[in-house]
């Protein structure tokens, strides 16, 4: 039967220097392949997934910190518009001559600092009356061109005007901040309003630009759509459009964009730029290409030293096996450096030798090989020979009278007959009949009698068996202690349709432990002794039906044996004796 389908490689260039090469650029490059695959998705997947969800979380902070500073500076607003007494302090102040200005000013500023010391967030403070340019009680020192109206606005939400991102008012300090302008209630006055900024340092302080290792700019757009703040202008310019802007060629193709909406429908907006954001990326692609380049040398190089290394001793092996081809039996030996060679060159000079005995003993056989053919006819005429002396010996007793020796004979012809034959199946009434012929002539060989049970099942006598197997069972018995009136019974039985169970028990003298075990655990190197032949044929036998034969023998000293064989049944193709 054919396979369906057969794959068939062939390898070329067929050199092993070309194959070693080819082997190991592979093995460099497969795992080099893997792992770049492996490494490259798992760059993507850090990029897309946690980077981008790191941004996210940071920008979430910033809107939080970003809604938490408007709403301080609201609550620092509503302190300084709506404490009544402060305000009553701040009519006197607005309204009392110099000497008592400066008490009622060192009241209110008191007041003042104990707020900004309560709201730490609040930075500038102060208040002005609209359209005056003119602003009371600040906390530091407040710019000449100072003009409120004219900052950017952020949001709007009734008597409250929220400005910034934008440049400082005070004098003192150099940094982006929010601001809140708040109108004050106050009876002596419709125009006077409060003025607070953040103390935090708005880009150093809510928007951190450098985000897991990349440059990440903030936008601040207002409730309007208006980039009130940039850290991009070139893409996203202070008083822009942002929807605009982010749709414009600029805005989406050079970036990506994060957006986080404000309690106030404003928004805070994270631009990262894709070269800076694809750079990783490509940077390690760079650096891996070059690793994978530098690997692939290396293993050509080491290609290249392990075929040096290997050239000399398999030339130097090639070499001796020629020599061997024109029978050259005694070439001199060589040692190598490399161990495994080494141990290879010391098994072929050992076979060589042999090889070289081998040769030299085919030729003494030679000369006796004419010799060997005259015994093997010799041999084959042999038993021929016998039959026909034993039978014309058996005519000659029988026309003297001799009975008892006509009787030995007939008894002899068929039991070598038996053993001798090369025709027809062993059944197990054939075994029966030669053991009755075997145990015939040992009656009279021996000086004591002894009698011998064969006890069989009808439907047992014709099936077939392995030839010789019952006669060395006996024979063992008579040999182990048998005398006078000893009994040998052999019980032959079927076990279900395939097997053949055979039992001989006698009464002899026994066998020991270490008999048995002798016996029964012999190796086949092993030669036996002279009445050990037939139960080492038997014991064969059973190893060669493996798991569906059996023989176990049980013995006591002074009580007898029991052989136990279980034997297959034969095949009509099996049954023919070899």
């Amino acid at each position: 039967m054919y396979p369906l389908f057969s794959l068939r490689i062939d390898l070329k260039p067929y050199s092993l220097k070309q194959r070693l090469i080819l082997l190991l650029v592979l093995s460099v490059l497969a795992p080099i392949i893997l792992i770049g695959s492996i490494s490259y998705y798992s760059m993507n997947s850090i990029l897309e997934n946690k980077t981008q969800t790191g941004i996210k979380t940071n920008l979430h902070q910033v809107r939080l910190s970003l809604d938490e500073l408007l709403r301080q500076l609201n609550q620092v607003s509503q302190q300084l518009a709506f404490d009544s007494g402060l305000n009553k302090e701040l009519e006197q102040y607005m309204q009392s001559s110099s000497l008592d200005k400066k008490m009622v000013y060192d009241k209110i500023q008191a007041k003042l600092n104990l707020i900004q010391f309560t709201n730490p967030s609040a930075g500038l403070m102060f208040y002005f009356i609209e359209g005056s340019g003119e602003y009371l009680l600040p906390n530091y020192p407040v710019l000449d061109e100072f003009k409120v109206r004219e900052l950017p606005v952020f949001d709007r939400y009734r008597d409250i005007t929220y400005y910034g991102p934008h440049q400082s008012q005070s004098s003192m300090q150099n940094k982006e901040v929010m601001s809140i302008v708040r109108k004050v209630e106050a009876p002596y006055t419709d125009s006077l309003y409060v003025y607070i900024e953040s103390a935090l340092r708005l880009e150093d302080d809510l928007l951190d630009s450098g985000s897991f290792g990349l440059n990440v700019s903030h936008l601040i757009v207002d409730h309007t759509g208006v980039v009130t703040y940039s850290q991009k202008p070139s893409d996203f310019p202070v008083g822009s459009n942002y929807q605009a802007s982010a749709g414009s060629r600029d805005g989406m193709s050079r970036n990506y964009l994060f957006e986080e909406t404000g309690s106030q429908n404003w928004k805070v907006v994270a631009a990262i730029s894709k070269k800076e954001y694809e750079s990783e990326v490509q940077s390690w692609m760079i650096r891996f290409a070059g690793s994978a380049i530098l690997t692939l040398m290396i293993g050509i190089v080491i290609a290249r030293l392990i075929w040096r290394s290997l050239y000399g001793p398999m030339r130097q092996l090639s070499q001796n096996i020629r020599s061997v081809k024109h029978e050259k039996w005694d070439e001199p030996k060589q040692s190598f450096t490399m161990i495994e060679f080494e141990s290879i060159m010391q098994d072929f000079y050992g076979m060589r030798e042999k090889m070289g005995s081998l040769m030299r003993e085919l030729e003494a056989e030679g000369k006796r090989k004419g010799q060997l053919e005259i015994e093997k006819l010799m041999y084959q005429i042999n038993p021929h020979f016998l039959h026909n002396t034993l039978d014309t010996l058996r005519w000659t007793a029988r026309m003297d009278g001799y009975s008892q020796m006509d009787t030995l004979i007939s008894a002899l012809i068929k039991v070598l007959h038996y053993n001798l034959g090369k025709s027809g199946p062993a059944t197990i009434r054939s075994e029966i009949e030669n053991v009755k012929s075997y145990t015939l002539i040992q009656e009279h060989r021996y000086q004591f009698q002894f009698h011998i049970r064969l006890n069989a099942e009808p439907d047992t006598l014709d099936l077939p068996i392995p030839r010789f197997v019952l006669q060395p069972i006996v024979e063992n018995a008579i040999y182990h202690g048998l005398s006078d009136h000893g009994t040998i019974v052999v019980t032959i039985s079927k076990m279900g349709e395939h097997q053949v169970l055979i039992r001989v028990e006698d009464n002899g003298r026994g066998m020991e432990e270490a008999e048995i075990a002798r016996i029964l655990n012999r190796k086949d190197e092993e030669a036996p002794g002279a009445s050990g032949i037939g139960l080492a044929y038997v014991r064969r036998m059973v190893l060669e039906f493996g798991e569906y034969a059996d023989m176990k023998i049980q013995s006591k000293v002074g009580e007898g044996t029991t052989v136990v064989l279980l034997l297959p049944v034969y095949s009509s193709e099996r049954a023919v004796s070899k």
